[in-house]
């Protein structure tokens, strides 16, 4: 966290929890080597959670929660009584602080667990932003599965192939290693499974043992693109910590889609070892510079504090889409700004660009210290089903008189087409949930939506079209849920695309339907005369948001 000092006598501090860098964990704890010594690095013999951007890490043995204090596990991992160091090809030494985490005895799987703090998640998980991981990484001479490292959903459990503790529902990316001498450096993709469901490895194995290996710098990017673009995550051996590497230096690089919900979920930083060696100097951000320790841009902007009379004026420059907390403390001695308490409740504070200002009863204290933390707003959701808890506020319409075909609420079943909902779920609402019959033409209308406060929107839902490809039509209007007058232009569904998996459509809201209290969206399907043995159209994963 960046400090700025403004005022000598009612001293001011500007932080901000969105900087460069985001988390960073030296492992500056009291050594608790050497092995089974009664203390290992999660136990509760001292605090875990000195790591900027993190909550207590956890020891994650066999048993999936640690074991009590001088009782070591059979599985260790402890913190040594030195540190890793690194120098880049061309001389440049990185910046370490504090000891390292240390595995001694090749038994068994040792994993551990940290939270992420909810605004560090919220600033490495935007869309159309980047993230970067780096560490250092030693091993001491390895024969079979190795390590792994990552951001998730779940904890990390100790088994050989970097699980997490929650079968089904589990997501998160990270790097891993592949088993054996020659080991190679994979990036991992957790997408609701116990076990990475998705590998890429590159095409030379880095590692090769059994000797010891030297140190590496090893770094992680992920792009983060919208939902229906593919997120892009690399991997990196850092050998010059000065120049950002290009793309196509990666050792191995793979691609996924997770959206912005599933993104904000992953709060858990994790990192596992089967064999022996070093982990250390974990940074995680969204420059390169500032995962290489150097290079965090100096904010350039001002907090002010004012006392007049008996009030204390706080002002400071803000961005939109950004929340504030302001903190204070009488001593600073006693803990770092980011764990100062919050001041008279002034939490999650609304940005008013281009400047924020507050009016406070002036405190009794002489002297007191501010600090403001900024972090991204997480985003507002109006409206979100994904149709596993039925149909309540659905409304089904048959506008036609040959009644063959209705919207039903259930697992698709049609000759052709989808077999189950969007992520194999149980319910989409689908025409007929078999075939759609001929001359149809049948609206679905969802619960009232409150856009009152929204100032920008879009409508987004999974789709799969199975119809003739030729003259069936559908679309998306909005109303009003008073008098189901019709907001803005209607939007058409291309139904001359035959999808073969549920594809995201995205519809951006337009200016005539935000600040309605109740808005209804409205989809339609129309089928001509001809007998299709066609699934028609699906839905599933509605959600209205910014």
């Amino acid at each position: 966290m960046k400090i700025r000092i403004i005022a000598p006598a009612l001293v001011s501090l500007l932080g901000a929890a969105s900087a460069d860098l985001i988390i960073y964990e030296s492992f500056d704890y009291e050594p608790t080597a050497e092995a089974n010594n009664g203390r290992f690095f999660g136990d509760s013999s001292q605090p875990y959670d000195t790591g900027m951007g993190l909550g207590s890490w956890s020891h994650r043995d066999a048993g999936g929660n640690g074991t009590a204090n001088n009782i070591a596990p059979t599985n260790e991992g402890d913190i040594a009584d030195e540190g890793v160091t690194f120098t880049d090809l061309l001389g440049n030494e990185l910046p370490v602080t504090g000891n390292a985490y240390e595995r001694r005895q090749r038994v068994g799987q040792v994993a551990a667990s940290a939270p992420i703090d909810p605004p560090a998640t919220a600033g490495l998980t935007a869309d159309n932003s980047t993230m970067w991981m780096s560490f250092l990484f030693q091993d001491f001479g390895f024969s079979g599965p190795d390590f792994g490292i990552g951001i998730h959903s779940e904890m990390m459990v100790s088994d050989d192939n970097q699980g997490l503790e929650a079968p089904g529902h589990g997501v998160g990316f990270g790097i891993v290693a592949t088993g054996g001498q020659n080991r190679n450096i994979r990036t991992a993709v957790y997408n609701n499974s116990i076990g990475a469901s998705q590998l890429a490895a590159e095409p030379s194995p880095t590692f090769n043992g059994p000797a010891a290996s030297d140190v590496f710098l090893l770094a992680l990017k992920v792009n983060w693109n919208p939902e229906g673009t593919p997120d892009e995550i690399f991997a990196f051996i850092i050998t010059d910590i000065t120049v950002e590497p290009d793309e196509t230096e990666a050792v191995v690089m793979d691609t996924f889609d997770f959206d912005l919900i599933t993104q904000q979920s992953l709060n858990v930083i994790n990192f596992s070892d089967t064999q022996v060696g070093y982990v250390d100097e974990i940074r995680i951000g969204t420059t390169f510079n500032a995962v290489m320790g150097r290079g965090v841009k100096e904010s350039s902007r001002q907090l002010a504090v004012k006392a007049s009379g008996d009030s204390l004026e706080i002002s400071w420059e803000s961005d939109p889409g950004k929340l504030y907390n302001l903190r204070s403390a009488t001593d600073p001695s006693e803990a770092s700004p980011p764990e100062w308490a919050i001041f008279e409740g002034n939490s999650d504070i609304t940005a008013t660009p281009p400047k924020n200002s507050l009016i406070l009863p002036l405190p009794d204290e002489v002297s007191r210290l501010f600090v403001v933390e900024e972090f991204v707003a997480p985003p507002v959701i109006y409206f979100s089903d994904d149709l596993e808890s039925g149909a309540d506020g659905w409304d089904t319409l048959v506008n036609d008189e040959n009644g063959t075909t209705e919207w039903i609420l259930g697992m698709p079943a049609g000759s052709t087409g989808p077999l189950a909902g969007a992520n194999d779920s149980l319910n989409a609402f689908t025409t007929n949930l078999g075939n759609y019959g001929p001359g149809s033409n049948i609206s679905l209308r969802s619960p009232r939506v409150n856009l009152s406060a929204a100032t920008s929107a879009h409508l987004g839902f999974e789709v799969f079209r199975d119809a003739d490809g030729l003259t069936d039509t559908a679309s998306v209007r909005f109303l009003r849920g008073d008098s189901l007058e019709q907001l803005g232009a209607e939007v058409d569904i291309d139904m001359t695309t035959l999808d073969t998996s549920y594809q995201l459509l995205t519809i951006p809201i337009g200016q005539e339907v935000l600040g309605e209290a109740g808005v209804i969206v409205e989809w339609n399907f129309q089928s001509d005369d001809s007998a299709d043995a066609f699934s028609g159209l699906t839905i599933d994963n509605i959600v209205i948001g910014q």
